[in-house]
């Protein structure tokens, strides 16, 4: 008897020593407490603490119905559940933070989904199907409900094709209505079930986001796939806005059914509403706008117009807002006068007329709002009047024929990409003009080659450094206080040749009444390392440096220098950041 319990010891030990040794060589304690997978009757099980490692495989899938996933597992991975094909419930604990692509696969459906709502997905490489991730692919998973048992990212609802979308109760920011979901005081609706073929907007919705229908997902390469289903949206009176910026997820895309379900206005978006401003009204027309054949249905100016004739009117094929703004221009002429009385000129008012030549101004206009003319391929001449203040971003963007541009002593402001592509070789800017923005005047692949000089007669500081670029553009500086140089600045780009050994750099423009420029390249954004510094000659236009420690980014910058009185007088630094792909 004391034999025979003397073995017993023996063997208790050596099991032990091996299931020691089990898990000191696969990793100590995280193997010990690996994830572990039960099947019990028509539920599957997920429990333990860290990650699954492997999709989860059982004999007979078909009489699954239910997943567990409990708390203390943190991620879920690739193709977790794609031997399944419908579930009632599936409940994922809210410590689940990763989900890999393709979760549910080849599942057709799911009654009840319960998952966090801040999880993250774990995309599969290139895969073409990273849209659906956590669906199946192109056939998309029918969900009945979702429920977010965390606080809710937006761009998580996007993944999925149900019927209702809940958010917890103790969400922050959101609650949900019918199953859609609203921001948390109810005055915004932000997200519609993509199943949904129809949606009444909640009477006291204040606000509607054009993200919460016409959300899409991608795939790897950038392609959109189909979102929401709706085919018809009423809105209510409460509804004072329409907004297309909020909410958006992974991406935005407005060719939904609901616009091509649109050709009779009033029948797939019903306005209830009579207080829309006019950023609403453009942002219906950009959006509810369906073509075919060359014909436009949906929301047209037209059909705005006799729907809110109080507010927005025709006048000789221009939709005018108020009386004041003109909203959209609809005619053919080639010299365009605008009648007094106009104070701004909407963004994307006039984009892509190419019968205009002129266009002439009065003394009421003050602003021109973004993109208003933009690629008026035929426009020649702008005439001015005496109150404008303010030109918006990229108002004559390619306007390749546009070559005289005059800036009015009034104007304060010209925003980004306003001048792009204009065939100017020179320009004056009045010192009345405090804020220039990126790129305002820059050349472009058809303008480049022009020998330009730009005449700054007032201060500078709040100029973009790129606003003038362009390979052949002089920059001449009038200002004649004591802080005249203090200002000047140049712009500077360049590229890595022969395994970033070399970089080459091009001197964007040049400022006439220099000595030269100062530049320096370092691998610190605060020039503290690797600093190599660079004196170049005011004529020169393209010079090589090598640099030392080179890593995934090096910062360059430069400043015009000129001699006085013995001593070098600097403008200002201009600070561009470098990937060193090469």
């Amino acid at each position: 008897m004391v034999k025979k319990r003397k073995y017993t010891g023996y063997i208790v030990t050596l099991f032990t020593a091996i299931f020691m040794c089990a898990c000191f060589l696969s990793g100590g304690k995280a193997a010990c407490a690996k994830v572990k997978v039960q099947v019990k009757g028509d539920t599957v099980t997920v429990s333990g603490k860290g990650e699954l490692k492997s999709r989860i495989n059982v004999k007979n899938p078909g009489r699954i119905k239910n997943i567990i996933v409990k708390k203390g597992v943190t991620a879920l991975p690739y193709n977790a559940f794609s031997n399944f094909k419908r579930f009632d419930r599936v409940t994922i604990a809210p410590s689940v933070k990763t989900i890999g692509q393709g979760a549910f696969y080849n599942c057709k459906e799911i009654g009840i989904l319960t998952i966090p709502g801040d999880f993250t997905v774990k995309e599969a490489g290139d895969a073409d199907e990273a849209a659906y991730m956590v669906s199946s692919g192109y056939r998309r998973m029918k969900i009945g409900t979702v429920r977010f048992n965390t606080q809710l990212l937006i761009k998580n609802t996007d993944i999925f094709y149900s019927d209702n979308l809940k958010v917890m109760k103790k969400d922050k920011n959101y609650k949900s209505i019918d199953g859609v979901i609203y921001s948390k005081d109810g005055k915004q609706i932000v997200r519609v079930p993509a199943r949904r073929k129809e949606i009444v907007v909640e009477d006291g919705c204040e606000e509607f986001c054009i993200a919460s229908v016409f959300y899409c997902m991608l795939d790897s390469e950038g392609d959109s796939y189909p979102g929401c289903d709706v085919e018809k949206i009423v809105i209510p009176p409460s509804v004072k806005k329409v907004d297309d910026k909020k909410y958006i997820g992974i991406s935005i895309d407005s060719e939904i059914d609901v616009a091509k379900k649109m050709q009779n206005p009033g029948e797939g978006l019903i306005l209830n509403t009579e207080s829309l401003d006019i950023e609403s009204l453009f942002v219906l027309n950009d959006n509810f706008l369906y073509e075919n054949g060359g014909e436009y249905y949906g929301c047209t100016y037209s059909y705005l117009a006799q729907r809110y004739p109080a507010r927005l009117e025709k006048t000789d094929d221009t939709y005018i807002f108020d009386k004041k703004i003109i909203l959209k221009y609809e005619g053919k002429a080639e010299n365009v006068i605008i009648p007094d009385g106009i104070t701004e000129i909407y963004k994307d008012a006039f984009s892509n007329n190419d019968n205009m030549k002129s266009i002439t101004f009065p003394d009421s206009v003050q602003i021109i709002g973004a993109c208003a003319f933009d690629d008026c391929s035929e426009l020649i001449k702008v005439n001015w009047g005496s109150g404008i203040r303010k030109i918006g971003k990229c108002a004559f963007w390619d306007c390749n024929n546009l070559k005289d541009i005059v800036i009015p002593d009034t104007v304060d402001t010209i925003e980004e990409g306003t001048y792009t592509g204009t065939g100017w070789t020179v320009l004056d800017i009045p010192e009345h003009v405090k804020y220039i923005g990126d790129s305002a005047f820059a050349s472009d692949h058809v303008t480049y080659k022009y020998k330009r000089t730009v005449t700054i007669h007032g201060d500078s500081k709040n100029y973009a450094d790129n606003a003038f670029e362009g390979y052949r553009t002089t920059l001449v500086f009038e200002k004649s206080d004591t802080d005249k140089y203090a200002n000047w600045y140049v712009h500077m780009s360049g590229y890595y040749k022969e395994d970033a050994i070399k970089y080459v750099c091009n001197m964007d423009n040049c400022i006439s009444d220099i000595s030269g420029y100062q530049c320096q390249f370092s691998s610190s954004k605060n020039f503290k390392k690797n600093v190599k510094t660079v004196w170049i000659k005011k004529d020169r236009k393209q010079f090589t440096v090598k640099l030392s420690g080179v890593k995934k980014y090096t910062y360059g910058r430069v400043r015009p220098y000129t001699v006085r009185d013995n001593k070098k007088v600097y403008g200002r630094w201009v600070v561009e950041k470098y990937e060193n792909s090469y």
